[in-house]
């Protein structure tokens, strides 16, 4: 199961995609300093 939001980049919110096969959240865009970020935050406690 993947699901993903993709907002509009020139809104410059990020990019959330939810994988919860292998629980994971996957954000992309701009950080609150406007640096670009990509990082994995768990979302489920397996």
């Amino acid at each position: 199961m993947l699901q993903t939001i993709d907002i509009n980049e020139t809104t410059q919110l990020p990019r959330v995609v939810l994988n919860a096969e292998k629980g994971y959240a996957l954000f992309q865009g701009n950080s609150f300093a406007s640096n670009a970020y990509e990082f994995y935050v768990p979302i489920f406690n397996w």
